[in-house]
């Protein structure tokens, strides 16, 4: 039953709370996009970054494993929606008495409310097992703790300054990795988690879609917007491709390496934007831009070889037909980068330069995809239909 779960429409609707909270971690940067040569807020919008994506990801846990249309899984949900607003108010430039306290008071606040429905489930849950039992108090331990934490870093940072944010995120991490063991006794549904993070994944490039449209003015340069355009299309047809056909659907995991697997590509998705939205319009290209258009695209097409565990068996392992077209991936970025940082200083064939990178990729991924399958089925669009005799 577990892997016939499917994605609610609550769940759908609480990711509309992440498109403003990765709006806001995106305005965090805009001062260091603007000459790139102020990186001081990387540290605290990764921090962030992955503060977010952990209460998405125990939010996640929950309703893979112990969800069922329950009223008390929507009063959750909701609950936390509210408490997500104020942790969004809390991203901003520099942190303040106020906004930290907001922002962690309201992080406190989501991880007891986690904590607790764990604890209802435990209780009220049907057909739950002595494995079952087990796993929701691990939760329960990993939740309350991280928040003790968390609520412990507000009268520390008000009385001295000192901002330990990455501690109970870090608790929570690795009481979380150490609990792989026991979570992996019992597989979530891995198809309703594999739609969960691609959901995520969509409204990062959706927020993606939001910045460049700067490109599409009247005042601006046809060829730009043209140009960043096609490498954003690209980079969604890369993950699409990778998604509807190199995935496994049947695999047995306790999900947890999954997300982990995917943090790269997301962080690769929003890092990729900053350099698109600063790429230049003028004859004034400058190196730190493009060098970081480059590391942000090596990191999204790098998560992929990672996610290659979680692949159909015919597309990994030293039996796969043409695994030269694999390592050409590297090959092409690290040429193609290379040229790109020659030219760095003409934006025109820099951003062209992009363009023939990212779709070299997906005809490469394409070509590999073609050698090791029977299925000639290019995402969801070729779909063998049944024959219609009347």
């Amino acid at each position: 039953m577990l892997n016939e779960k499917k994605v609610e429409h609550i769940e759908l609707f609480y990711d509309l709370i992440f498109v403003y909270c990765i709006s806001k971690l995106t305005a965090l940067l805009a001062p260091m996009t603007e000459h790139f040569t102020d990186f001081s807020p990387l540290p605290v919008y990764f921090v962030l970054f992955l503060t977010l994506l952990q209460i998405w990801t125990f939010t996640t846990f929950l309703i893979n494993r112990y969800g069922y249309r329950h009223m008390t899984d929507y009063l959750c949900i909701f609950v936390n929606m509210f408490f997500l607003f104020y942790m969004a108010d809390g991203i901003r430039d520099g942190w303040g008495g106020s906004t930290f306290l907001r922002f962690h008071t309201a992080w406190v606040l989501i991880l007891v409310n986690l904590g607790i429905q764990f604890a209802w489930k435990r209780h009220k849950h049907e057909c739950m097992d002595g494995l079952d039992e087990k796993i929701i108090r691990r939760y329960m331990t990993i939740l309350f703790t991280e928040s003790l934490l968390a609520a412990l870093t507000i009268p520390l940072y008000l009385k001295t300054g000192i901002d330990l944010t990455v501690v109970p995120l870090t608790a929570g991490a690795v009481m979380t990795a150490l609990s792989n063991k026991l979570f992996s006794r019992r597989p979530v549904a891995f198809g309703h988690l594999a739609e969960r993070v691609s959901l995520l994944i969509v409204v990062t490039f959706g927020e993606m879609v939001v910045a460049i449209s700067r490109y599409f003015t009247a005042s601006a340069e046809p060829y730009f917007g043209f140009v960043v355009f096609l490498i954003v299309f690209g980079m969604f047809l890369i993950y699409l491709f990778d998604y509807y056909n190199y995935r496994d659907e049947s695999v047995q995991t306790a999900g947890i390496g999954y997300v982990v697997l995917n943090i790269p590509l997301i962080f690769g998705i929003n890092n990729a934007t900053m350099a698109l939205e600063a790429m230049p319009e003028s004859t004034s290209g400058t190196w730190p831009e493009t060098v970081y258009l480059i590391l942000s695209l090596a990191v999204f097409l790098a998560s992929f070889r990672g996610l290659a565990l979680y692949h159909k068996p015919e597309f990994r392992g030293k039996e796969t037909d043409r695994r030269y077209l694999q390592m050409a991936v590297p090959a092409l970025l690290v040429l193609l980068g290379a040229a790109m940082l020659l030219v760095h200083a003409q934006p025109r064939i820099c951003a062209a330069l992009a363009v023939v990178l990212v779709y070299g990729v997906l005809a490469l991924r394409w070509l590999f995809f073609r050698a090791n399958t029977k299925e000639q089925r290019i995402a969801a669009f070729c779909e063998i239909r049944p024959r219609y005799d009347e």
